[in-house]
């Protein structure tokens, strides 16, 4: 089964798997606009942290986003788990695209909601949220708000919010055009209802064999700008839909986590998908609670890995690292793999 999520990975269009393009930048927003310099420091790029990788994701690829949380925590898309190398390097507060950032950290323990990872396909939207905790809390950078519980304060339907991410377009020809600097745009929540009929089972874990989507549970959310035809475009896994506040950074407030796009800002399956972050509150203070304890080991909803616990190897892939390419000497990519399994393309441990 991960051979063929591998493959639709590398070569669907219109799926998340174009993050996989060599060289792309993560997050990108259709049609955007320039974000004000220093207004959304909480950003953070989360960057492949090994080298002498064999495959064509390199050492500093920007592989996805998320944002600062606590002066120590990331939230991001548990899709970005596998996809930026399970402890990735990140930059916090980097205005540009390759620029200098306000701190940079390593990622020292991840923990993600095992109830993605169990399904996990690239149309995959359920339980999509993660947590990344850094080597050394953050300071200089106000942390995002996440909201207390659900269903309030989700964002209502019809709610103006931003959307934020290092890219600007598509090109006429498909090809990711990059911008310097990090791009805002705008959306609205959807009812769920009309998130259902625009985008259907698509990003339902068993939308192939399900007759009812699963938009009622309001794991997650979409949202729409069709006026101006803005959306997340390609590698938006992580970028966040915030909640914007006069006040300052520090009472933003992310609403969601990117974890679906098709770059189309009008039409079927145009506009963002969203995790909704809400829903996850309860999940986030306890993963929050569990990776500042120490625990090392998968909790129920937590699949939990800290870099600690998993040397490096030399006779197969580490946990972490990319497996696209599967050695000769191996009969399938899991064999390549020292420990667990090929997820989503990279070496994952075993999920509870």
């Amino acid at each position: 089964m991960h051979a063929a999520v591998l493959l639709l990975l590398l070569l669907a269009a219109g799926a998340q798997g174009r993050e996989l393009l060599e060289g792309g930048v993560s997050g990108a927003v259709l049609n955007g606009h320039v974000a004000p310099l220093g207004r959304f420091d909480y950003i953070a790029q989360l960057r492949y942290p090994w080298k002498d990788n064999s495959t064509s994701v390199k050492q500093g690829d920007f592989r996805c986003q998320g944002v600062l949380i606590r002066p120590d925590i990331v939230l991001t898309s548990a899709w970005c788990v596998p996809e930026s190398g399970v402890w990735p390097h990140v930059k916090i507060g980097a205005y540009k695209t390759d620029g200098p950032a306000k701190a940079t950290r390593k990622v020292i323990a991840t923990a993600w909601n095992t109830g993605y990872l169990k399904q996990a396909t690239v149309l995959n939207i359920v339980n999509n949220v993660a947590l990344m905790q850094l080597d050394k809390p953050v300071h200089r950078v106000p942390s995002v708000r996440v909201p207390k519980g659900f269903p309030s304060p989700a964002a209502t339907v019809g709610e103006e919010m931003c959307i934020l991410g290092y890219g600007a377009t598509s090109g006429a020809d498909g090809t990711p055009l990059v911008a310097p600097k990090l791009m805002k745009g705008t959306q609205r929540r959807m009812s769920q209802a009309t998130c259902d009929k625009h985008w259907g089972n698509f990003v339902d874990p068993c939308y192939a064999n399900c007759t009812t989507s699963n938009w009622d549970t309001k794991q997650y959310m979409c949202t729409a700008n069709e006026k101006h035809e803005q959306a997340l475009c390609w590698y938006a896994g992580g970028a966040p839909l915030v909640r914007f506040s006069h006040k300052g950074a520090a009472h933003d407030v992310v609403i969601g986590v990117g974890a679906y796009t098709e770059c189309k800002g009008r039409g079927p399956k145009s506009g963002s998908v969203f995790a909704n972050v809400a829903k996850y509150a309860a999940w986030i203070d306890r993963g929050v609670q569990l990776l500042r304890a120490g625990a090392s080991k998968d909790v129920g909803a937590y699949g939990i890995a800290r870099s600690k616990d998993y040397p490096p190897q030399k006779k197969c892939t580490p946990v972490g690292r990319r497996c696209e390419t599967t050695p000769s000497t191996y009969s399938s990519a899991e064999d390549s793999c020292c420990v667990g399994s090929c997820i989503l393309g990279a070496c994952m441990p075993v999920v509870p």
